[in-house]
């Protein structure tokens, strides 16, 4: 018998996680308030949750919360990919479009 040791092959990130993240690639983040929003993370984790991300207690998004984050940039559609997002705060930062 073998044991392999190596990487582990990254998860892939679910249908929300990739809503969030083209969300944050389009803004200009100076604070680093997304920081924790990363590919390789699940933004409901327990052990690592993603920072202004409120989640369900089946581990799904359902709320982004991010007023005051210095957040700049155009507030695109990307959200509209979190199929289950019921509250969106974001007063405080300077997003355009809408």
């Amino acid at each position: 018998m073998y044991l392999m040791l190596g990487p582990r092959p990254r998860a892939r990130p679910t249908p929300a996680a990739e809503a969030l993240l083209a969300f944050k690639a389009g803004l200009d983040n100076p604070t680093g308030a997304l920081a924790s929003w990363q590919p390789d993370t699940n933004p409901c984790s327990a052990a690592q949750p993603w920072a202004g991300v409120g989640c369900d207690g089946g581990g799904r998004v359902v709320a982004v919360a991010l007023e005051g984050a210095g957040l700049r940039g155009p507030l695109a559609g990307a959200l509209a990919g979190v199929e289950r997002l019921r509250e969106v705060q974001l007063a405080g930062n300077q997003l355009t479009g809408g």
